[in-house]
């Protein structure tokens, strides 16, 4: 009896120590602040990091705000943007994806990746629209593109595709493009001395590459973070706030022009008459607005 009483005491105690660790694994993990403190640790960002004045890449001139808008407050850390027609589509460091109208109100939304907030934070990037009626985002540091269903008021995963990106793409990707001129997917990231785009088709399979010369890119301190791709011109958002327009057709670097704007960009998309651009903040910060810029005059 005596034996038994002590089973049941040390299973209570079994029971009662994992409920508790349980609840300190979902509780914690999903606190903003805490999930703030874990990708924030030890990382000293200077305030003017952002600041065109302190890129490498030399530039032509500035692109103006045009206007800003905020979205929906459910919309945290923006990663990557993209517009068509009167819609657009934001990933978020969340692994959200919004659809929300011209404006920014959120019309639907569909999670690509479940589990605690510290686990899937920063699993989704940029975003790209693909006809009127799908999209990918790319995800997973470069590994998998996210295929999305995308109605006139909602929005669904349809597959998962892994992808096998070849050196130096082994480096995070965080901008992604579609060119409805040839149907394929590209994929751009900083290189030395360089900006390199992979064209991948509809199932992820990489079919070629361009390498676009830019003197004072590189990875460890002027990356790319958006991609936006328009009827002739690719325009690619750096880290520093400069935006290169790469022509569709020869691949040659037109121009390089910076946002007359400091915060930390995080996705572009372009449109008849602008530039879009979203920016990342902390969990404690509120959520910046979404701007628009003026598109270079002479291209």
């Amino acid at each position: 009896m005596v034996v038994r009483k002590m089973g049941k005491k040390r299973l209570m105690a079994v029971f009662s120590a994992a409920m508790v660790g349980s609840a300190i694994y979902f509780g914690l993990f999903n606190y903003k602040p805490f999930v703030d403190f874990v990708f924030e640790f030890g990382d000293e960002v200077a305030d003017d990091e952002f600041d065109p004045a302190n890129s490498d890449v030399a530039f032509d001139g500035f692109l103006s705000e045009k206007r800003q808008f905020t979205y929906g407050e459910q919309i945290l850390q923006p990663s990557g943007v993209d517009s068509r027609g009167s819609r657009m589509l934001i990933t978020t460091d969340t692994s959200d994806v919004f659809l929300t109208d011209g404006d920014g109100t959120v019309i639907d939304s569909v999670r690509i990746k479940n589990g605690p907030l510290l686990l899937r934070q920063g699993f989704s990037e940029g975003v790209a629209w693909v006809g009127d009626s799908s999209a990918v985002v790319i995800a997973g540091e470069g590994t998998k593109l996210i295929e999305l269903s995308v109605a006139e008021s909602s929005i669904s995963v349809e597959r998962t595709i892994n992808i096998d990106l070849p050196n130096p793409a082994a480096a995070e990707v965080a901008a992604i493009g579609y060119n409805d001129a040839d149907d394929t997917i590209s994929l751009t990231l900083a290189d030395s001395g360089a900006v390199r785009t992979l064209r991948l088709d509809r199932d992820g399979v990489v079919v070629d590459e361009a390498v676009v010369e830019v003197p004072g890119v590189d990875p460890e301190g002027q990356d790319v973070v958006g991609s936006a791709v328009g009827d002739s011109v690719h325009y690619v958002l750096l880290t520093q706030n400069v935006v290169l327009a790469v022509d569709v057709l020869t691949g040659e670097l037109i121009g390089t022009w910076a946002l007359a704007y400091d915060g930390d960009v995080s996705g572009i998309a372009v449109t008849d008459d602008e530039l879009l651009v979203v920016t990342d903040h902390e969990y404690y910060e509120a959520s910046p607005a979404l701007r628009s810029f003026e598109l270079p005059s002479d291209i």
